[in-house]
């Protein structure tokens, strides 16, 4: 009886497990060097990759956990209106993006507001040391390559966003911000390009980006029937010690 408790304690926590893997959608149009599939892959989470073409027409067609969006060069074809709205929506979301200056509307899907290009790429400063971003990244994160003439963009925080790390040391810098969490949460803005970030620290950060926003939690009645499981194999220890 106790090894069948057992066994039906574990199968519940394999179901919690895979109910909560979340769906997530990846726009890679025209990048050289992968970033975000090297952090989804060392997280062992599955994705859709969008190209240009079909990104928004996978974006509407299905319900998705987290969007990355990567993107160095090509804008989707019919633009952002669909992300901006699938944020206004509740949706989550992780960004890096070369040209902000164009997309005043994106600006304020992000809570963030942009103050003027970067070039070359610059380090990048952990403002928020403690934020799990930057668990096990150093700081600041270097070896950046220079493969794309626009670079990305400092920013500001807008509304209640903030910023969790930036391109000086000093914390909190006006006009310095490159990493700015918005929407209570549920939004990562990267004022710098995913595609020149270092393969090992910078990939690092990325994984911890997406972690923060996507970690699967079991569902509530899963968690439920796990107790229940566990529950009963404590019942019959205590049963076989009398």
């Amino acid at each position: 009886m106790l090894r069948l408790l057992i066994a039906g304690a574990v199968l519940f926590w394999s179901a919690a497990s895979s109910f909560g893997a979340p769906a997530i959608l990846l726009y890679d149009e025209n990048t050289d060097n992968n970033r975000p599939q090297a952090a989804l892959g060392n997280l062992g989470l599955s994705f859709t990759t969008a190209n240009a073409a079909n990104f928004n027409t996978l974006l509407t067609g299905s319900s998705w956990d987290l969007v990355i969006m990567d993107v160095p060069s090509t804008l989707p074809t019919g633009g952002f209106g669909n992300l901006i709205n699938y944020i206004g929506g509740g949706g989550r979301a992780i960004m890096s993006f070369w040209t902000l200056q164009t997309e005043a509307a994106l600006e304020t899907a992000f809570q963030v507001d942009r103050v003027a290009d970067i070039s070359p790429p610059q380090d990048v400063y952990a403002w928020n040391a403690a934020h799990p971003i930057w668990a096990g990244v150093a700081s600041p994160v270097t070896g950046w390559s220079n493969q794309w003439a626009d670079d990305g963009d400092r920013l500001d925080p807008v509304g209640s966003a903030v910023s969790l790390g930036g391109f000086v040391a000093a914390a909190g810098t006006a006009g310095q911000s490159a990493i700015i969490l918005g929407n209570s949460g549920r939004t990562i803005y990267n004022g710098f390009l995913f595609d020149e970030i270092s393969a090992t620290n910078g990939v690092l950060l990325i994984q911890n980006e997406i972690s923060f926003l996507v970690t699967p939690v079991p569902e509530p009645a899963t968690l439920a029937l796990l107790g229940l499981a566990l529950a009963g194999v404590g019942f019959a220890r205590r049963r076989k010690l009398h």
